[in-house]
């Protein structure tokens, strides 16, 4: 979630092609591997998520791969009543990339106080998030739980507040 311009996907493509190389594949190989079976993301920014596929396009075209091949890396809908919860929404079409398990979620969420959301905003997180409504961010770690699989990891940038904040 919130995959903004590819910061994370980038950095684990790195890594995840040397895994891969490890192994004995070529850098295309692995370039292709790794976008195909390891990194997904979505983001409400749809000018985030093609400036991920265009770069992702010019690393693969750098080796004489194409790049992403699926949809991997997906905006999400913006077209229903709830769009104004972004990947917090209850209400994603069923083969979104963001209604999966993962062995690994890793984010750095919005991070807004109650006092700075939205009313309509507010509304919503009460009725999806009671008990941890008042904070964004701690909205997106609540749903991060609901994409791990079970034993897996969450990874997550996040204010020094979320550890002793009662919410």
């Amino acid at each position: 979630p919130c995959v903004g311009t590819g910061n994370f996907i980038f950095g684990a493509l790195d890594i995840f092609c040397q895994f891969y190389q490890g192994l004995g594949l070529t850098l295309k190989e692995s370039f292709e591997a790794t976008l195909a079976n390891n990194l997904y993301g979505a983001d409400l920014d749809n000018r985030a998520v093609t400036l991920v596929y265009l770069i992702a396009q010019a690393l693969g075209q750098s080796i004489g791969s194409e790049g992403f091949k699926n949809n991997h890396i997906q905006c999400l809908p913006s077209d229903n009543p709830t769009a104004l919860l972004g990947s917090l929404t209850d209400n994603l079409p069923p083969d979104h990339i963001l209604q999966s398990k993962y062995d690994c979620v890793v984010t750095n969420p919005p991070y807004l106080g109650r006092k700075l959301l939205d009313r309509k905003l507010k509304e919503q997180l009460k009725k999806l998030y009671y008990g941890c409504q008042n904070e964004l961010g701690h909205c997106f770690l609540s749903r991060a739980l609901t994409w791990c699989k079970p034993g897996g990891k969450i990874g997550f940038i996040t204010q020094s507040s979320i550890l002793s904040l009662p919410s």
